[in-house]
């Protein structure tokens, strides 16, 4: 497989993972991601607390995570 197949695989795979997010963790995902939106920025547009923001946002990433490596999660790095 080619590199640029490897990639577009990866970002079909992204959407597809951001795709089944809820629609907060989705916008809230989204805001942050693309928009490069801080969460003081992403809490004033969607009503949300910074603490809601934070929690929908660890939420998103660790499901779009698991989605795209299969439930293995990532391996903490040494300390």
């Amino acid at each position: 497989m080619t590199a640029r197949r490897h990639e577009a695989d990866e970002l079909v795979r992204l959407a597809a993972a951001i795709d089944t997010l809820p629609m907060a963790e989705r916008a809230v995902y989204l805001l942050g991601a693309v928009d490069r939106l801080d969460y003081p920025q992403i809490g004033f547009r969607l009503g949300l607390s910074i603490e809601e923001v934070e929690r929908l946002t660890a939420s998103a990433v660790l499901a779009v995570d698991r989605a795209l490596h299969g439930g293995r999660g990532r391996q903490k790095a040494p300390e």
